[in-house]
């Protein structure tokens, strides 16, 4: 007899859906039906696309091309600290401002200590700025947001180092401080990070910084878990140069259910990572009659073949799942329903 478990549906802050120039890695309907699959049915998505998205005209395209489709989106604007770029046109229109102070994808890196200066000022708004910030850089954006006063949201956190600076950051401005953890920091480490289908940024952790992570989400230094979905062509991650990033939509929430299984993670705290905390710290309208039905009396084989995501790879291909995704429900309707069961 099947034990069926029903939750609350996902909220996943951090993706990158691809198209713009990019469809051949991800389209926003691939990202939109993998994200279903994975009982997500809210998706943020970044704005290093082909182009970056930083203007009100560009995110506009974007709630244009995501209509109808099975989940909801947000959006981010992305900057490179131009003083002509309008924020204030795009206050209403997005989730938050994202500044890449870290080499990345797409190479929309911001370095000048000027310009992060004009950015933190000139964002006057209460929804977050989200940092890609690592080694000594993280440092400067906590100085930055306390400066300004800005709400501050730190990207796929990895490292214990920069857990330690979130803590004191957060004791000292409650409530304006928030990190995110991503799921292959949390389940993959560096013994694992020659193989180009495990390579991203940040780059994955020992077993030192991975416990920290673990500590740091039951402790609630974290807030939330974000897949940080960044696909790309089987093609592409096998060549000579191979691109940074890893597809993780439709994984997250098995993966976190195995941790429970492992007294690793209580269900509370999942739904609080993945549901709650995500809609509180975004402001985004909750879905009445929206849930995930998941069957934990049967196992399966994570195959990338068989995923919805465009790129069909998964960094965590072979691995055992015992908390199967049956359906996903939006608003009363079905908008997954796992045809292998």
């Amino acid at each position: 007899m099947k034990e069926i478990l029903e939750i609350p549906y996902g909220v996943d802050l951090h993706a990158h859906c691809r198209d713009f120039g990019q469809s051949h890695k991800e389209t926003l309907k691939t990202a939109a039906d993998a994200a279903a699959a994975g009982g997500v049915c809210f998706v943020g998505d970044m704005p290093n696309n082909s182009e970056l998205t930083d203007s009100k005209e560009k995110i506009l395209i974007k709630k244009e091309k995501v209509e109808g489709l099975k989940v909801d989106f947000g959006f981010y604007l992305g900057t490179l600290g131009d003083e002509k770029q309008n924020f204030k046109e795009c206050y209403d229109e997005v989730l938050g401002l994202k500044v890449y102070m870290s080499e990345t994808t797409g190479g929309f890196t911001v370095t000048d200590k000027d310009k992060l200066d004009h950015i933190f000022k000139s964002w006057d708004c209460e929804k977050p700025i989200l940092v890609h910030s690592e080694d000594n850089t993280l440092k400067t954006a906590i100085e930055l947001a306390e400066k300004y006063d800005r709400i501050l949201y730190v990207c796929h956190v990895s490292l214990k180092s920069e857990i330690d600076l979130i803590k004191n950051a957060k004791d000292k401005r409650p409530g304006k401080v928030f990190a995110e953890v991503t799921p292959h920091h949390l389940f993959l480490d560096s013994s694992q990070s020659g193989n180009p289908f495990k390579q991203m940024k940040p780059p994955l952790v020992d077993e030192y910084n991975q416990r920290a992570l673990w500590i740091a989400i039951n402790d609630g230094t974290i807030d939330t878990i974000g897949s940080d979905h960044a696909p790309h062509t089987i093609e592409e991650k096998t060549s000579a140069n191979p691109p940074f990033g890893v597809p993780g939509l439709e994984t997250t929430l098995q993966l976190l259910l195995k941790a429970e299984r492992y007294k690793m993670i209580r269900r509370k705290k999942i739904i609080e990572l993945t549901h709650s905390n995500p809609i509180k710290i975004f402001g985004i309208k909750e879905e009445e009659n929206s849930f995930v039905e998941i069957d934990q009396s049967s196992s399966m084989i994570l195959r990338g073949k068989n995923l919805e995501t465009k790129c069909k790879w998964t960094p965590f291909e072979g691995m055992k799942m015992q908390d199967i995704i049956v359906r996903t429900t939006k608003n009363g309707e079905i908008i997954y329903n796992n045809k292998n069961l």
